[in-house]
């Protein structure tokens, strides 16, 4: 009996050192010259314009190192630009047109356009993809440019500018939600609110 209270206490002991030792260690500022901080960022006033064109330019650039980069990791370019992919996803499978080049992106395209894809198809995972990077572009956006932020960094100047911007960030917002429930049913939403 007494054993098993010693290693209870015990037991309590490490589970509280374990548990208190990570309080607030992970709350740092990285001082890693390479990385660019979204404070950083928005703290030129140019900066809300470019992060809606930024946002913007998603729907037609794969990356921003040219020709065949992706800032989708792990995703090929040819199967991620969100406009090429959309309309692979609602016309090939539509049978509107009939494309000879049914090998495009190993097989992937005809698998589409003959209606057998399955949910392995790299361009069904590349628009999925695109368009929720699409949604969390539009959620960072939102979150930096808030009256708060624009306040606390001295942009109140803008605040006429930027409450356009964001309008229009959010009508591209629901321009993906639109196609992702249009292709797909269904999909996470996340807004600026969520974490």
């Amino acid at each position: 009996m007494k054993t098993k209270n010693i290693f209870k206490f015990y037991s309590l002991l490490v589970f509280l050192f374990i548990v208190s030792a990570c309080t607030g260690d992970l709350n740092v500022i990285p001082k890693d010259d390479s990385e660019f901080l979204a404070q950083d960022f928005y703290s030129n006033p140019n900066a809300y314009k470019q992060a809606l064109a930024g946002i913007y330019g998603n729907l037609s650039l794969t990356g921003t190192s040219g020709a065949g980069s992706s800032n989708l990791q792990g995703i090929d370019a040819g199967t991620s630009q969100y406009a090429r992919t959309l309309w692979y996803l609602e016309d090939l499978a539509a049978d509107e047109p009939i494309w000879s080049y049914e090998n495009d992106e190993g097989g992937a395209v005809k698998a589409i356009q003959r209606n057998t894809w399955s949910s392995s198809n790299s361009i069904l995972l590349g628009f999925y993809s695109r368009a929720m990077f699409s949604v969390a572009l539009t959620n960072e956006f939102l979150r930096q440019s808030s009256s708060e932020n624009l306040a606390k960094r001295g942009h109140s100047n803008l605040a006429n500018d930027v409450v356009a911007y964001r309008a229009e960030a959010r009508l591209l917002r629901a321009l993906a939600y639109y196609h992702l429930m249009d292709l797909f049913g269904k999909a996470a939403f996340v807004t600026e609110n969520d974490p």
